[in-house]
């Protein structure tokens, strides 16, 4: 019927205010991409997390692709409305129950529009409030555990990306609230070990060291010690001697500590260490408000299973002539293990050792011309492909610019300006204000290591680290491209060459 076309319609717009964007992603003029773009709106929850969850429902259902999907009156969009706006407010609004009863459709309808400019409103101000309140108004404990709760349920997807950046941005959140904070912090260097990040997983450790035991309680500063003692071990160098560890009776901050140990002995392809640490891990049953710990189990007993077929594998010297592609499909996880079974190991150590002991040949005044306008070819590509991530899935995390001002992530961007997001709204800075560690940072969290682009934006990377005097990352991210694209490697002297 047609007041559904018009409850998409307000829902749409809605949206549209609330997110700052639209629900569909895509420009066209034809009718028939039009209806293809509508079967795949954007998520209100993801877009705008600091919409409330019944908020969030309502518009969604209000703009869902098949008319059947949505309200089918009026009167029920009210009701659902008055519940989230009760449920948001803790206030309740007319009694619609009564009013529908009276009134006619027309004015039920202006009932809606007027709950939801009443919704929106009430955002509106409440986040406003909270940062003219400077944290006096934080967000609370509990919305931040659950948060936490959805990060981890990413990182059993094997979204490392995505929770490595939710538990940063909870770590912001909960700067001074002891233990959330130093929580958070693992569990992002707990993400970042699982990726591979070295970089990000040192950053992550090194806060909780830093932080010490400012802001906890009396009577958690043995949790502070341990959360201080687990960080300064997993940045140390060597490896985590399973023998000396082993949690007695009901130790579950200890038992946390056991998983990013063994991913840390697995990194040096020490197994036999991680094994009794995985295998102790997933069989304890943590309780009380340690119960959470439980939910990584999913994601440890994936590498233990590698870890036990890696030591098979290597007693068994027959299967170490199976194709590659069967000893690929029986790997749940993407690590040292993985490398070593699949022969990448050897393939990397052979290249980099190659490229150190043979100085890089010399190339001529034309083949520097040719490789200087490849490699600004290449950085117009990493910029168009970055342009593109932050206009359809931006990018949440804490970090600075130049000049120190704070941002809390990136909405879009265009060929002059990033759009920043500020704690009360959006602010459009040149590309210049950012420093290039941060670009860099933000452009590899796009990158899905099991994707088809994924050697691509490598690639793309290391060209703008280099360009950008990051020499270390731009190694490491040309090395992995190389890796899993071979021919990237015949592009390694125009990429290095000055």
């Amino acid at each position: 019927e047609d007041f559904r076309s018009d409850i998409y319609s307000l829902g749409a717009t809605l949206f549209h205010a609330l997110a700052g964007r639209a629900p569909i992603e895509g420009e066209t003029n034809s009718a028939t991409q039009l209806r293809a773009l509508k079967q795949q709106p954007l998520l209100l929850s993801v877009v705008a997390p600091e919409v409330s969850p019944e908020t969030a429902r309502v518009l969604q259902r209000m703009i869902a692709p098949e008319p059947a999907q949505r309200f089918s009156s009026y009167d029920e969009l009210v009701i659902e409305l008055e519940r989230a706006y009760k449920k948001l407010t803790g206030r309740d609004v007319i009694d619609v129950a009564t009013a529908k009863r009276r009134t006619r459709r027309t004015i039920t309808a202006g009932v809606a529009v007027l709950l939801i400019v009443a919704l929106v409103v009430f955002v509106f101000v409440r986040n406003t409030q909270k940062q003219i309140a400077i944290f006096s108004a934080a967000i609370p404990i509990s919305e931040l555990e659950k948060q936490a709760a959805e990060a981890r349920h990413q990182l059993v997807l094997n979204h490392y990306n995505v929770a490595g950046t939710a538990f940063g941005r909870i770590a912001t959140a909960a700067r001074n609230r002891q233990p959330l904070y130093d929580w958070a912090r693992l569990q992002q260097g707990l993400a970042a070990m699982i990726g591979r990040d070295d970089g990000q997983a040192r950053e992550a450790f090194q806060a909780v060291e830093k932080a010490g035991v400012k802001g906890f309680a009396r009577e958690d500063v043995d949790l502070a010690n341990f959360m201080v003692a687990t960080s300064k071990t997993l940045l140390s160098p060597g490896r985590v001697q399973s023998g000396q560890l082993s949690v007695k009776g009901h130790s579950w901050p200890e038992l946390f500590g056991l998983f990013p140990f063994a991913l840390k002995d697995i990194s040096q392809l020490d197994v036999q260490d991680a094994v009794p640490l995985l295998d102790q891990f997933t069989k304890a049953q943590p309780t009380g408000k340690f119960a959470w710990i439980a939910e990584l189990k999913p994601i440890a007993q994936k590498y233990l299973d590698d870890c036990r077929f890696y030591l098979s594998w290597k007693a068994n010297p027959a299967s170490k002539a199976s194709p590659a592609s069967d000893l690929k499909k029986q790997l749940k996880t993407r690590s040292a293990i993985s490398d070593a079974i699949l022969g990448k190991e050897k393939q990397v150590a052979s290249t980099i050792k190659s490229e150190q002991s043979q100085p890089p040949r010399q190339l001529t005044q034309k083949e520097l011309g040719a490789a200087a306008q490849k490699k600004a070819q290449w950085l117009a590509d990493w910029k168009k492909k970055l342009i593109d991530d932050l206009n359809h899935k931006q990018f949440s995390g804490a970090f600075m610019d130049t000049s120190g001002a704070e941002y809390t992530g990136v909405t879009s961007a265009d060929n002059q300006t990033v759009a920043l997001k500020l704690p009360y709204g959006i602010a459009r800075v040149p590309w210049s204000k950012l420093p290039p560690k941060t670009l860099l940072t933000i452009a590899t969290s796009f990158i899905q290591p099991n994707a088809p682009d994924a050697a691509d934006r490598q690639w793309l990377c290391a060209v703008y680290a280099n360009a950008t005097n990051q020499g270390d990352a731009a190694r490491q991210l040309a090395e992995a491209a190389v890796q899993s694209r071979p021919e990237y490697r015949g592009q390694m002297n125009l990429l290095f060459a000055r």
